[in-house]
Parts: structure tokens; C-alpha cells; sequence
């Protein structure tokens, strides 16, 4: 391994390695090419995870690459990479 994303070093990096090689023993990321499979693992790991500080380059650079992606609306293990809140229900969040 010669470099992580920055991420997933702060995390560290044999933690990361052992997570993704469990990920990928376990088929956690289905039946797939392993090629595949690996490329999913990597990606979610290196995820941004909530909480992380990002800066609004960053942010905006994020949603420009997810505009880009075929598969958007999940992440590899099924779960929503975004939601859709209406102006009503927004509101109602801030009751108004």
C-alpha cells in the first residue's frame, strides 16, 4: 500500500486494510468480480462519514462528482446517499 485517502488515513491505515480485506472475505459487497467488490470497499471506506469538517469547495466538489456517478441515489450496501425534503417538510422540521 503506497497511499490512502485521506479519510480512511485518519482513521489508519492497517485498521482500514483489515476492515477491507473482512469486507471483501465476508462478501460483504456480493458476489461480483473481486475487482468490483474492491472498488465498492474502497469507496465506502474512504467515504465521508458524518461529523467530518468539510469546506465548502470540498462540499460543492462532492456533489459535482455524485452528479456524475450512474449509481447515486445508493451506496454500495444498499443504503440512500440522499434524501428529498420538500418545502413543506422542511418547514415543518423548523416549525414553521
Amino acid at each position: 500500500m503506497r497511499a490512502v485517502p485521506r479519510s480512511v488515513a485518519s482513521r489508519g491505515r492497517a485498521r482500514a486494510l483489515a476492515d477491507l480485506l473482512d469486507a471483501l472475505i465476508d462478501r460483504e459487497y456480493g458476489d461480483g468480480p473481486i475487482e468490483d467488490q474492491t472498488r465498492w470497499a474502497v469507496a465506502c471506506h474512504s467515504a465521508v462519514r458524518a461529523g467530518d469538517p468539510l469546506t465548502m469547495t470540498e462540499m460543492a466538489s462532492l456533489m459535482e462528482q455524485l452528479s456524475r456517478c450512474d449509481l447515486r441515489q445508493t451506496c454500495p450496501h444498499g443504503r440512500p446517499t440522499m434524501i428529498h425534503l420538500s418545502h413543506t417538510q422542511l418547514a415543518r422540521e423548523f416549525g414553521r
